[in-house]
């Protein structure tokens, strides 16, 4: 490279340089000056003023930036040219680059080349191989004056296509606004109704409502056709977000009116003056549906509708002039008022919320008549059903008249009305109750002497019976099994432990409602309810924990029905919630099948059945219930809620008919005792049988007080089973709530809350329970058993040494 070269480079790099500065001060100086201007512009809203004049303050200071940044330092390097830029950069040249290139062109011009001019440049090259172009005018201070600029023009981009709230709408407005189609304001002020027309003596709201803004007051002014001067008065602010509000009364003169908010003005409008007639009286006529069975009613005046879906009303309008053009205007659509003279009438369907008012048209334009009425659509209510007597769970003789009143509400009339009731969780019957009119009460007798139940009649099964303690010594001889017969189906009436479910159900036109259900328990007869008396007191206790196991099984039963229920409500749980609640069921159901269970091997363990044959039928039941309740768990596990009622009642209704069979035991030991004979031993061991195998809250074992760790597991789980009874409880009344409002509270809504969670706990807490009783029942039940056996032993003796007592009197007697 020789000095002309070595000047030419420096010159290029630096016009290239200066360029890469200039652009990027002027790229950063728009972006300062959109950020300015649109934070100022902003300030008047972006009103037409202030847009063209921060427009404008734009590009002149865009063009200044230009001139000084960009274009003048090019300009000064040509007058001033590339020599002194280089003498400045690199001091060591000394002069020798000027002298270079004046001699040369003084050269050019003479013709006369000076003979030292090739010693001057190669004196300059050693100077300049010391100080190359790109170290003088670096590549880095191109490029990073570029890259500044390019930022500054990405910022500046994002802020006008997408930036942040009014950052984004300002930049766009003074960049693109005079070219592109303008955008919708930012700020704006939404005026109702703009220009109008009204009947003279008529009022009209002006209704104002800020967009993107919050404004604390809005003004309206208002100019009057024979005024010189605009009146101004404030609206009234309405409720948060509404807007604001001034309301013009009795209008007898036609008005031009703007409204001011924030800084923000509106366009102005007009407001008409028209004589119309006036609107006397309104009449409505309701034509119900059909289904409703309902006549037409007649409102007059009338105003406001209050209607079902599908119902027909006629709008009746009489006026103080004929009324030509006339219309009523139900939710923006219009229907021609028809009639002559000065009443006119029109027809809508009931289909939705809305509202309506009277109007004329007059040149065209909408002239209100009347104010807006609403139209507000009612609801199908559900029919509301109830069992007024005997209202609760009856126990009764199977020869007994139980008597019953059930009663239906409707608001719009009973469809239909029945009564379901099954025996023994058989097939469900219905038996029509009626139907029509708002209310249906209607009267019941279950004659339970003419009531039977049909079901088949399984052989006996030896092995089912307790097996008989042989003598000592003596070798165990395995049984001999019957002949098995075939089941036979027969019909029997009701028996002491039978159970009849039942409960009410009724339907309008498009919903249905029921009770809760109910239960008739068929008791025994009246030698049953004096065991107490016979027996010297302490049977009440007794009979009382006798129920305990079925009382469980009823709580079961009324919360899966509860559930089923809440699956068909619209306004009940969701869906998952109910499905936990029945998997909790399942549980409980499982944990109840294991005390049956147990109950029924612990009671065969005493071997008490050579004393009484019932109690072969009394553990029959027992398990019989247990099978049941298997099934019943297993609908419940698979959230089939009205496949499970059925197993369920099946189980409590073995149940009863065990707690039956056992109250006949004790009131047979109890009549037969008495003496010191083996009677009134046999009925003390009744009873302690009885405390000992059914009495769930204390269940305590053989061994005197028990144990301790079994008491406290009992203990909890009773305690399980009450936390459901009240938790079924409270879901009945929180249901009840629900369906006499529209809507559920935050409260209700809190309260659901809290029971899904008391069931999420109450979950746990029996799945842990369960597994403690498994492992613990299975070491009580091997030691119940060697208990039972010296029990039994002792027993024998017991009645040998009476029977030798008796025989040594038959002696004396007759000697």
């Amino acid at each position: 490279m020789n000095l002309q070269e070595y000047v030419a480079e420096f010159g290029r790099r630096l016009r290239l340089s200066l360029a890469s500065r200039g652009a990027g001060a002027v790229a950063l100086a728009a972006l300062f000056l959109t950020v300015i201007l649109v934070y100022f512009a902003n300030r008047f809203a972006f009103s037409s003023s202030s847009v063209i004049g921060a427009r404008t303050l734009l590009f002149g200071g865009l063009i200044a930036a230009v001139l000084a940044l960009l274009a003048r330092p090019l300009m000064n390097l040509g007058k001033k040219g590339v020599a002194g830029e280089i003498e400045r950069s690199v001091p060591a040249f000394q002069g020798r680059v000027k002298t270079y290139l004046d001699e040369t062109k003084r050269a050019e011009k003479t013709g006369a080349r000076n003979p030292l001019l090739d010693l001057l440049a190669e004196d300059a090259m050693r100077v300049a191989e010391a100080a190359p172009v790109e170290t003088v005018v670096s590549t880095g201070r191109i490029v990073s004056y570029a890259g500044l600029g390019l930022v500054a023009a990405a910022v500046l981009l994002w802020l006008g296509m997408s930036g942040p709230g009014y950052w984004g709408y300002g930049t766009a407005k003074l960049w693109t606004g005079w070219i592109l189609p303008d955008k919708p304001p930012l700020y704006d002020l939404i005026i109702e109704p703009g220009d109008s027309t009204v009947r003279s003596g008529a009022g009209l709201k002006v209704k104002a409502q800020p967009v993107g803004f919050e404004a604390s007051n809005a003004e309206i002014s208002v100019k009057y056709e024979s005024s010189v001067d605009w009146e101004a008065a404030p609206m009234a602010h309405q409720s948060e977000g509404a807007g604001f509000e001034f309301a013009f009364t009795g209008i007898h003169e036609p008005f031009h009116y703007v409204v001011t908010a924030g800084g923000i003005r509106s366009n102005e409008y007009a407001v008409r003056v028209v004589e119309m007639p006036n609107v006397e009286n309104i009449k409505l006529t309701y034509k119900f549906p059909k289904w409703t069975g309902m006549e037409d009613i007649v409102e007059d005046p009338g105003g406001d509708i209050r209607a079902l879906v599908g119902t027909t009303v006629e709008v009746e309008i009489k006026t103080d002039k004929p009324l030509k053009g006339g219309v009523l205007t139900v939710n923006e659509n219009d229907l021609a008022l028809k009639g002559e003279g000065l009443t006119v009438k029109a027809q809508l369907q009931v289909e939705k919320d809305g509202e309506y008012h009277i109007a004329a048209l007059y040149e065209g334009e909408h002239v209100s008549l009347t104010e807006d009425f609403f139209i507000t659509v009612t609801s199908d209510e559900k029919p509301d059903v109830k069992i007024l007597q005997p209202g609760r769970d009856w126990k009764a003789t199977s020869i007994e008249e139980v008597a019953a009143r059930f009663e239906a509400t409707d608001d719009f009339g009973v469809g239909s009305f029945e009564l379901n009731y099954s025996i023994n969780g058989g097939d469900w019957t219905k038996v029509a109750l009626g139907g029509g009119g708002r209310q249906v009460r209607k009267d019941y007798v279950f004659y339970l002497e003419d009531m039977g139940v049909t079901e088949t009649e399984l052989p006996e099964d030896e092995e089912v019976g307790i097996q008989m303690l042989l003598p000592r010594g003596a070798e165990e001889q395995p049984l001999k099994p019957k002949e098995k017969e075939k089941p036979k189906t027969v019909r029997r009436k009701l028996e002491p432990g039978d159970l009849i479910s039942y409960y009410i159900a009724a339907r309008d036109h498009a919903t249905a409602a029921r009770t809760d259900m109910y239960f008739i328990e068929v008791q025994p007869f009246e030698r049953t309810f004096q065991q107490s008396q016979q027996g010297g007191g302490g049977g009440g206790g007794q009979m009382n924990q006798q129920n305990e196991i079925s009382k469980r099984q009823k709580e079961i039963i009324t919360a899966t029905w509860n559930l089923i229920q809440e699956q068909s409500a619209k306004d009940g749980r969701s869906k998952e919630e109910i499905r936990e609640s029945a998997q909790m069921l399942s549980e409980l159901q499982l944990t109840l099948k294991e005390q049956a269970k147990t109950l029924a091997e612990r009671t065969r363990a005493r071997q008490l059945s050579g004393v009484n044959e019932k109690f072969q039928q009394f553990v029959k039941n027992l398990e019989l219930a247990a099978e049941s309740m298997q099934p019943a768990s297993d609908q419940l596990k698979g959230f089939k809620l009205q496949d499970a009622v059925q197993p369920e009642q099946k189980a409590l209704q073995y149940l009863l008919r065990a707690e039956s069979l056992f109250t006949d035991i004790q009131v047979a030991f109890q009549q037969g005792g008495g003496g010191g004979g083996g009677g009134g031993g046999m009925s003390q061991d009744l009873a302690e049988m009885f405390e000992l195998e059914m009495d769930l809250e204390k269940n305590q074992y053989e061994t005197g007080g028990g144990s301790s760790a079994q008491q406290q597991l009992e203990s909890e789980i009773d305690d399980a089973f009450k936390k459901l009874e009240e938790l079924a409880r409270r879901q009945e009344q929180l249901a009840q709530q629900m369906r006499e409002q529209d809507q559920a509270s935050f409260a209700e809504r809190w309260q659901q809350e809290m029971l899904k969670r008391e069931a999420e706990e109450l979950k746990r807490q029996l799945e842990q329970l369960e597994r403690r009783s498994q492992s613990q029942s299975q070491s009580q039940q091997a030691q119940s058993g060697q208990q039972g056996q010296q029990g039994q032993q002792g027993q024998q003796s017991q009645q040998g040494q009476s029977g030798q007592q008796g025989q040594q009197g038959q002696s004396g007697g007759q000697s």
